[in-house]
């Protein structure tokens, strides 16, 4: 087995890894920081706090990590040999190092709108994953046991050093990890089994310790090893093809999953039995024992036979009777208590939950079966070393009442908090930044087919780390940040295995849907159509708020702005939180989704009794989102979309579940009739817009930069892809990149009242200007000098479209009939807005002129009210929220 390396299985480079017991590595950041604090110097460095030369935190206002790391160190360097530069010529250095004028950077967060955990190295506390390291030497799909990926060499991350804390560093007896499907827990809860357990069908037990032995588990926690490997009876259910749809077929079931359990050790208990010493490599078997346990390891034969033989369904209790006795046969005869693993414990609640052809009565008779099983086996057994069950939905309050109230839950978000208990499971699930990194190394270096005609492997090996964090990354696992799908990055990589380079980076590619069956959430119907809207849309805000953030300033800014990527980088991505915008978009939708998936409590499972045959409450519907992995918890308070590639399969589903409430399809929504892109009532989208900013977008002040409003306004206009268009931030042109696009969309012939109209928004921010300062534009006395000035911005909005942007746009609109450019001047929660009309007109050769429509007063007939201003001036649509009627808004 190719062991710790990135490379193919011959001279393949090993990954430098940080161990559990050494604290993370200093950045050339921190570095700075603890010189600038005072703190100890390197040698040959002046002990003069960096704090009595220059300004830090102004000058490395805006820059990325990277950025600000290069500018310090700059900075550190011409201090050497006692050097001390002016303050001037300190800023000079920074200045040096930026890639453009500060102005150029509006979009990006300075230093002081970060979080401290933002701004600070890694904290000391948080330990570095080691578990980077990948073995194999090819891709392979559709394989989960330890085993099958010895055998066939496969591509694996190690994720051994999580047994220890499963099993060492958790005192819970039994544990369950809840998490979404394609996360590697199957893989985990195999490679769990294969180490603890005296034997293993496929493995002897030297090949077994050979291939551990080149794990993290071994290096990083030797101690733990040696006492548990190949220790402990491990008995492993998987209820992954459960689904029965009466009590009859529930037992026969179970039944079936006990033999399978069972079936390693038959020939064990036959040999005791008969009354000879088994084998056991490792194990240590006292012949007195066995003559002593022959009549129950006998007694164990016939009824494990009776239920093979069986027609009739049996008992629960007399299945749950031969686990019990095994465990007990193993404690008397070995000395040593049993662990229990069940995989994918849920997927008979949640089928028999969806089944439509059955009633509740057999839908609850059926979840007793599998209620009454488990809990026999978990509670109150003596002989039970050890219980981990795994997940998708949390099953606690379907059928299972209070039985399982012994079992210790861990959901995403448990251990998100420091204060808390850790979560076991947050290194044994999905990819980490670096597992990712380390499978992007291996790709590249080993697997890919074009590896040879790699002109720069380096710049390509950042391009696919970018590719997989836009498309894949966003999930968090406890205190674990950017954690990544395993399956869906594995399934990547072998797509990409025989393409050319530009047509990996260039892939958009969906792979998460395709994982697996998602008719549980297909199938829910939802009574508060309008709450489960409102939610939605503060989802879909905080993924552009989390992108844009990511893009400025976070991971993807850091690795666009090098050209090789060093290991710490990807370290720091996992450890620390991703910039926030300073601008909170309905609170009161934040705070009901962090309650409703991360509350304490919470019995919206209870509404599941329905699922498939009765609409759910908005809460039930939002909940099993989460635990299926739509959503992803962000911080204590603040649940997301991790991603891109499951924001576009959240909004198939929100499209789906919004269909099932129409009796007409040509119905619009509330919130896009109130938008008014389908139908090009700009005057009404103002309306709104102003509506959106005055009441649920918080935190704009007069330092509130460009870029947070292009996010804002974008996911403004983010639910007109629920009727069809497509909605594009930064979308590149000839000339430049407009800031914000509005087209139909390939799903526009599904809504029919949405018109084949093309949006050209160009945004603006007022800059803070000497004659306008905040306290003069308060004062009514200047309210008329504030309104021309945002005038003005608005206007050369419009015309930086016309000159740089409308050609292109008239192009990509032929297939449009109408094309609107809009330019928009923000201040503060105001703004002003213009735009222009062009409607589509063929020529006899064929080609296709714009015609400018001018707006006429009859368009804005009755549209100003005491909060906005609507005109027509030379033909164009003005609409102002800053004045209106002679008062200052």
């Amino acid at each position: 087995m190719a062991s710790g390396g990135s490379g193919s299985a011959g001279g393949q480079r090993k990954r430098k890894t940080n161990r559990l017991s050494v604290g993370p590595k200093e950045s050339r950041v921190d570095k700075a920081r603890r010189v600038q604090q005072g703190g100890q110097p390197s040698e040959g460095l002046s002990s003069q706090p960096l704090a009595d030369l220059v300004d830090w935190e102004e000058a490395i206002g805006g820059m990325t990590t990277s950025q600000a790391e290069e500018a310090l160190i700059e900075g550190i360097n011409e201090l050497q040999g006692g050097g001390q530069p002016s303050t001037a010529s300190a800023a000079a250095a920074v200045a040096d190092n930026r890639v453009a004028p500060a102005e150029q950077h509006a979009g990006s967060l300075s230093e002081g709108q970060r979080t401290p955990q933002q701004n600070g190295p890694v904290p000391s506390g948080v330990e570095i994953s080691p578990r980077s390291r990948v073995h194999g030497t090819h891709i392979q799909l559709g394989i989960s046991s330890w085993s099958s990926f010895i055998d066939s060499n496969a591509t694996l991350v190690d994720k051994s050093a999580a047994i220890a804390d499963v099993m060492d560093r958790n005192g819970n007896l039994v544990i369950a990890g809840l998490y979404p499907r394609r996360t590697g827990k199957s893989t985990f809860l195999n490679t769990l089994a294969s180490f603890l357990g005296i034997q293993d069908e496929d493995l002897s037990r030297a090949d077994r310790r050979a291939a551990f032995e080149g794990s993290t588990l071994f290096e990083t926690d030797r101690a733990f090893f040696e006492a548990n490997f190949g220790k402990y009876p491990v008995i492993k259910f998987d209820f992954k093809t459960q689904d029965p749809a009466s009590r009859g077929e529930a037992l026969h079931s179970v039944g079936e999953a006990m033999l399978r359990a069972v079936s390693p050790y038959v020939p064990l208990l036959k040999q005791i039995a008969s009354g000879c010493v088994p084998t056991i490599p490792g194990v240590e078997v006292d012949h007195i024992r066995v003559d002593e346990h022959k009549r129950l390891a006998s007694g164990l034969v016939d009824k494990i036979r009776r239920v093979e033989l069986s027609e009739a369904p049996p008992a629960v209790n007399g299945l749950s009777e031969v686990i019990i006795s095994l465990m007990e046969l193993f404690r008397k005869l070995l000395g040593v208590k049993s662990v229990v693993l069940v995989d994918e414990y849920d997927t008979p609640f949640m089928n028999a939950l969806h089944r439509p052809d059955i009633d509740d009565s057999t839908r609850g008779a059926i979840h007793r079966v599998y209620a009454n099983f488990l809990c026999d086996i978990l509670k109150g057994n003596n002989y039970l070393h050890k219980g981990v069950l795994v997940g998708v939905f949390d099953m606690r309050n379907v059928g299972l009442g209070s039985g399982l109230n012994l079992v210790e839950t861990y959901l995403a978000h448990s251990g998100i908090e420091r204060s808390g208990e850790a979560n076991p499971f947050q290194r044994a699930f999905g990819f980490t930044a670096s597992d990712v990194w380390g499978l992007v190394c291996t790709f590249v270096e080993s697997l890919w087919d074009h590896r040879h005609n790699c002109t720069n492997p380096e710049q390509f090996k950042r391009d696919l780390l970018v590719k997989c964090i836009r498309r894949f990354d966003g999930y968090r696992i406890g205190q674990v940040r950017c954690v990544f799908n395993t399956y869906v990055v594995v399934r990547f990589f072998e797509a990409s295995r025989q393409a050319q380079q530009n047509d990996i980076t260039a892939s958009g590619r969906s792979f998460w849907v395709q994982t697996g069956s998602m008719r549980t959430i297909e199938s829910i119907q939802v009574e508060s159509l309008e709450l489960f809207q409102r939610l939605l849309r503060c989802l879909m805000t905080v993924y552009h708020y989390r992108r844009a953030g990511q893009s400025d300033t976070g991971a993807i800014a850091d690795l666009d702005n090098v050209d090789r990527v060093r290991d710490d980088m990807v370290e720091r991505m996992g450890s620390q939180d991703q910039p926030v915008y300073p601008i909170d978009y309905d609170e009161g939708a934040h705070r009901m989704l962090a309650s409703i998936c991360m509350g304490q409590g919470l019995d919206s499972t209870t509404d599941l009794v329905g699922l498939g045959t009765r609409p759910l409450s908005a809460a039930a519907a939002i909940r099993l989102l989460y635990q299926a992995g739509y959503l992803t918890p962000i911080s204590a308070d603040r649940v997301g979309i991790p991603n891109e590639e499951v924001r576009d399969a959240l909004e198939d589903y929100c499209a789906k579940v919004v269909a099932k409430h129409k009796r007409n399809p040509a119905d619009v929504d509330a919130v896009n009739e109130s938008i008014g892109i389908y139908n090009g009532k700009l005057v009404q989208l103002a309306g709104s817009l102003n509506t959106c900013m005055m009441t649920t977008v918080t935190g704009l002040s007069t330092k509130t930069l460009e870029k947070e409003y292009h996010t804002m306004f974008s996911a403004f206009v983010h639910p007109a892809r629920m009727i069809g268009y497509e909605v594009s931030s930064q979308a590149p042109m000839e000339n430049g990149a407009s800031d914000v696009i509005v087209c139909p969309g390939v799903r526009i012939t599904e809504h029919p009242s949405s018109k084949p109209y093309y949006y050209v928004f160009e945004l603006k921010r007022v800059a803070d200007d000497p004659d306008m300062t905040y306290e003069l534009q308060m004062r009514p006395a200047h309210r008329q000098r504030v309104e021309r000035g945002i005038r003005r911005w608005a206007f050369s909005a419009l015309t930086q479209i016309k000159e740089r942007y409308q050609q292109a746009a008239a192009v990509r609109a032929r297939h449009c009939t109408v094309l609107y450019t809009v330019g928009i001047a923000f201040w503060l929660h105001r703004f002003f807005l213009v735009a222009k009309k062009y409607r589509r007109r063929e020529r006899s050769d064929g080609l296709v002129d714009w015609v400018d429509v001018p707006y006429e007063d009859a368009d804005v007939a009755g549209a100003s009210t005491s909060d906005k201003s609507a005109s027509v001036e030379n033909g164009i649509l003005v609409v102002s929220t800053v004045c209106s009627n002679g008062t200052l808004n």
